[in-house]
């Protein structure tokens, strides 16, 4: 296994673990931590075009804000949060990598999975609070979570193709 992959994996575990258990008080060291990625990482570009996922994330998590779906305190979503966001998107590129060889069937269950399970402990650890009843909360974060992984990891495969055609025909020149 590459040493980065490993990196990033504890790179984007950190991350949760950080944004679930500090919110706010960690929002510093998640800058941080991005930044470090950055500094790093062997794909740079790549990781920066990723960054679009993070947008379409805040947008999805902004309107369960206004929605009341989670509530952090606020009507607009947390720093923490989006650079949480931003940390998720930037390991697709990594160690999320492996799910751009899996078919879209595949990714639909892992993202209706995964999205509520970690939403559901970042709730447990009250990183933030609900006010709809446990099972419409974890049916909202499977349903969009089933939508957003297959859409975020093919974002990340076509980026990463595109940027891997792109250098091929550069070192052609």
């Amino acid at each position: 296994m590459k040493p980065f992959l490993v990196i990033n994996f504890i790179f984007f575990q950190v991350s949760w673990l950080l944004s679930a258990n500090f919110t706010d008080e960690a929002t510093a060291f998640l800058l941080l931590l991005l930044l470090s990625h950055f500094i790093i990482s062997p794909s740079k570009l790549a990781d920066l075009k990723v960054l679009a996922i993070a947008v379409i994330g805040c947008l999805v998590d902004q309107g369960l804000i206004y929605a009341q779906v989670i509530n952090v305190g606020s009507t607009a979503i947390p720093a923490w949060l989006i650079l949480l966001w931003c940390c998720f998107a930037v390991s697709l590129n990594h160690s999320f990598a492996w799910m751009q060889k899996l078919a879209v069937p595949y990714l639909v269950c892992i993202g209706a999975i995964s999205g509520p399970a970690s939403y559901y402990a970042a709730l447990s650890l009250q990183a933030f609070d609900t006010s709809v009843a446990t099972s419409y909360f974890l049916i909202t974060f499977a349903i969009a979570w089933a939508v957003l992984l297959p859409m975020a990891v093919n974002f990340s495969r076509v980026s990463t193709m595109k940027m891997i055609k792109e250098n091929k025909e550069a070192s052609c020149v």
